[in-house]
């Protein structure tokens, strides 16, 4: 979290995956995308 203002991650949404960067697939990305859609992002509303 380097570089990040604690503001600027209030509404950020964190995927962990626990494969390492050389087996990273693209079928991991479309699941990071699927677990997105599902998410609520009312953002507090």
């Amino acid at each position: 979290m380097s570089g990040f203002l604690p503001v600027q991650s209030i509404y950020a949404d964190f995927y962990v995956v626990d494969e390492m960067w050389p087996d990273f697939k693209a079928d991991h990305f479309y699941e990071a995308l699927r677990w997105y859609d599902n998410q609520d992002v009312t953002l507090g509303g």
